[in-house]
């Protein structure tokens, strides 16, 4: 979009950690409504609706829309944070139970964004919308990199439990068996097809 848009990169950060605080918040809050707590999940939005409207309104008139921005990313934490808090009780869950199930992917995610956040800082964006691009898909690799690398290290060091990293695991190794066998089987069919045509040719011939 060309570089009149650099100075709009903060507002689209704050914007873009919003929206994922906001959707993630939102499937949380779906737990309301399974068990069948729909007053409660009322209340609380309506809170924060209210909060954020306040803040934005404040913080607006203070600072422009970067606060704008800012306050809405800072609302949508909140409401994540707020909405784990009360969703516990209602499934039955522990806090101790919750931070042992995201204790290893929030490490790995913080030290995700200190290398993005020191790649930025060691390498500024570019004027050039083509550097700039190709700066982004580095970040976004290393970024990556680092968080899925993180995550294995952790959870080999926690002794391998129970978890979203055996589930994938699972999945994975599913995914390479099935393949595996259609590979095998297309193979042994292939052969066997090719087998009796070279016995029937011999045979035409005797």
């Amino acid at each position: 979009m060309g570089k009149q848009w650099l100075d709009a990169i903060p507002l689209l950060e704050f914007c873009a950690i919003g929206t994922f605080l906001d959707a993630v918040a939102h499937h949380v809050q779906m737990v309301f409504i399974v068990v069948e707590r729909q007053r409660r999940y009322a209340l609380m939005n309506g809170a924060l609706i209210t909060a954020r409207a306040i803040l934005v309104l404040l913080l607006g008139l203070y600072g422009g829309v970067n606060w704008v921005a800012g306050s809405i990313a800072g609302t949508a934490a909140l409401s994540l944070i707020v909405s784990v808090w009360l969703v516990m009780p209602a499934v039955g869950s522990s806090s101790r139970e919750f931070l042992l199930a995201v204790w290893r992917p929030g490490i790995s995610a913080a030290l995700m964004c200190a290398a993005v956040l020191t790649a930025r800082v060691l390498w500024p964006v570019h004027d050039d919308i083509d550097v700039a691009s190709a700066q982004l898909a580095v970040v976004v690799i290393l970024g990556g990199i680092i968080y899925i690398s993180s995550v294995a290290v952790l959870w080999l060091a926690a002794g391998r439990p129970a978890g979203a990293e055996r589930h994938v695991l699972d999945i994975c190794g599913e995914f390479l068996r099935h393949r595996l066998l259609r590979f095998v089987t297309g193979r042994t069919r292939s052969g066997g097809g090719k087998s009796a045509g070279g016995t029937a040719t011999l045979n035409d011939g005797q």
